[in-house]
């Protein structure tokens, strides 16, 4: 909004306390910076999706699986589910490729049910991160070939139900990577 600036107070200098101002800081120790994580019974949502972005996968599986256990029709946690197990399962890969598709084929089902989502912006994206599922499968899996048609038809859906952008390129992306006459 481009007037919004001229409609909020300038902020007084006593809303910025400095370092200096607030004494001497106790050095920072081991334990302090090795935090862990919240309790499991004490993690929400939040706590979660961040999980997920500092890389936290297993906290962050730990609490999707409580979710969708206890709400099975929660198609967003199945996507968020999915996701995480998508996400470690790609990072675990070149340590241990047979415990990177059993990530992946749990993730794989856990979009299909976020795939079951009745709006279809949300299909979408279920289906968008199920091809990368089967993407990141099928590199792992070589010999599979019908991972790499169900990559393409997921990808392919997306696309038919939005207009997303990235939704058009990842589909373009897995024609170009599918072998001629796939």
């Amino acid at each position: 909004n481009a007037g919004i600036t001229s409609r909020l107070p300038e902020p007084a200098k006593a809303e910025y306390v400095s370092i200096e101002d607030k004494g001497p800081q106790p050095p920072l120790t081991p334990e302090c910076a090795a935090a862990p994580s919240p309790p499991k019974g004490e993690m929400n949502m939040s706590d979660a999706i961040e999980a997920i972005r500092s890389g936290d996968y297993d906290s962050a599986i730990s609490y999707f699986e409580d979710l969708t256990h206890d709400r099975p029709n929660y198609h967003i946690g199945w996507l968020r589910l999915g996701y995480a197990r998508r996400e470690k399962a790609v990072r675990l890969a070149p340590d241990d490729q047979a415990g990177a598709v059993v990530l992946l084929k749990l993730a794989m089902d856990d979009l299909a049910k976020a795939a079951q989502h009745v709006e279809p912006q949300y299909k979408a994206v279920a289906l968008y991160e199920r091809s990368k599922s089967l993407y990141h499968l099928a590199r792992l899996v070589p010999r599979e070939e019908q991972l790499r048609t169900a990559c393409l038809e997921d990808a392919e859906q997306a696309c038919s139900l939005s207009d997303e952008k990235k939704f058009w390129t990842w589909w373009e992306y897995i024609q170009a990577w599918l072998p001629p006459g796939s």
